[in-house]
């Protein structure tokens, strides 16, 4: 032998060699196999529960949608109640020809809604400014 391996001088190699390298392969087909259906199944799984997450988030955020519409409808019907009861009592004293009266109420609405206002507007601008100064707002 010159050390040089042509097809016609090929060592033989054992049938048990060829069996179990093809009972080898077989085994890693059928792991990956199940490795495939194992992914398949995380997959669908994943599948639903992201399903299931989207449609809580969608039922979350319509709740939440409704429970601010009706804090704000309830914000207007509160401040219409109060600007018919200050009609009322600046009608009422009018009515009884007590017109000081009328324009102290008057006076006073006039100065507790530029204070609002402009209480409202410095906390609206420091938001802007500085947003970790203030407190979390709860949802």
């Amino acid at each position: 032998m010159n050390g040089n391996l042509t097809p016609g001088n090929l060592p033989a190699v054992p049938t048990e060699v060829i069996s179990r390298m093809i009972e080898n392969q077989a085994q890693e087909i059928a792991l990956k196999e199940k490795e495939l259906k194992l992914r398949k199944q995380q997959d669908d799984h994943s599948y639903e529960y992201a399903k299931t997450a989207l449609s809580a988030q969608i039922q979350d955020n319509e709740s939440h949608r409704n429970y601010l519409k009706s804090k704000r409808r309830n914000y207007f019907y509160f401040i219409i109640g109060l600007v018919i009861i200050i009609s009322a009592l600046v009608c009422y004293a009018m009515a009884l020809n007590k017109d000081h009266i009328a324009l102290e109420i008057i006076k006073a609405v006039i100065f507790f809604s530029t204070g609002g206002l402009g209480g409202y507007a410095i906390g609206k601008s420091a938001k802007k400014s500085n947003p970790e100064s203030l407190p979390p707002q709860q949802p």
